[in-house]
């Protein structure tokens, strides 16, 4: 939700794109500190996990090639709307409607 929220406000309101680039980069350059917690607490219950190591493996593999395929349908959908939207803007600037 919070990525489709973003994707408005950025298609809306383009001047928005520098403050959210300069967080984003803050974010990304710290981004293995937000995996700390995460290490810790698989480290801490692996004796737990371990019973259902293949159903995690299965649930992990098929949410990243779910993951994976959705990000590619919308890429390519994003893309077509921008050569639209470019071919759309070229037509009206030359007067060819």
């Amino acid at each position: 939700m919070g990525m489709m929220l973003l994707l408005l406000i950025s298609l809306f309101r383009p001047a928005l794109a520098d403050p959210v680039e300069l967080t984003a980069t803050a974010l990304l350059r710290n981004m293995s500190i937000f995996f700390v917690p995460a290490g810790v607490g698989i480290v801490e219950s692996f004796d737990k996990l371990q019973g259902g190591l293949v159903a995690i493996f299965a649930a992990i593999s098929l949410s990243t090639a779910l993951a994976i395929g959705v990000t590619a349908l919308v890429a390519r959908a994003l893309l077509r709307f921008q050569n639209k939207r470019k071919r759309v803007k070229g037509a009206a600037g030359n007067g060819s409607f």
